[in-house]
């Protein structure tokens, strides 16, 4: 996932507004219509979170139409109960906004919650806003060098279930860094 959205990266690429138009232009047109890629064991995992009486939300730096594309292309719609995207807020991951504006629409307390993500941004993101942090290792992040600032590694999707309860089983009576 995007750290930044896409306008912001294309306008970092080149200074010329033209040129950062044409990028953002080409890359829509490369992406739009391609089917997302789900790992594994994915849509098994969220169906069983859910059916556990979970939660779950979306917490990207995408904006909501490349979203919205992936989620439908994946069939995940029914899986989520939010969908938060670099156009809901101001400031993209690392910056807390995100998980935090999800957590008061869910009316969930960070104590409550776990923040699962597979890079450095998501870690930092979620530990700011006082979350529970999982890594998912089987992502696109450094998952030897994110280890350790993670309260839990979840190995691949198919453990999502078994992990999510063990770390807030595990954090029940524990103090909470947050």
């Amino acid at each position: 996932m995007f750290r930044q959205r896409g306008a912001e990266i294309f306008a970092e690429i080149t200074r010329d507004a033209q040129q950062a138009t044409e990028l953002s232009l080409a890359f829509d047109e490369a992406y739009v219509g391609k089917d997302a890629r789900v790992f594994d064991g994915m849509p098994e995992a969220l169906a069983e979170l859910r059916a556990s009486g979970f939660l779950l939300g979306v917490i990207s730096s995408k904006a909501r139409s490349r979203l919205m594309d992936d989620v439908a292309s994946a069939q995940l719609e029914r899986c989520f109960d939010l969908l938060q995207t670099g156009d809901d807020v101001q400031h993209a991951k690392p910056h807390p906004e995100g998980i935090l504006a999800a957590m008061a629409r869910l009316a969930v307390d960070p104590s409550a919650t776990v923040m699962v993500g597979d890079t450095d941004a998501d870690i930092r993101a979620g530990r700011t806003a006082g979350a529970h942090v999982m890594l998912a290792a089987w992502g696109y992040g450094d998952a030897a060098r994110l280890a350790d600032d993670a309260d839990l590694v979840c190995a691949k999707p198919s453990d999502l279930p078994r992990s999510v309860s063990k770390l807030l089983e595990l954090t029940r009576n524990a103090p909470h860094p947050g």
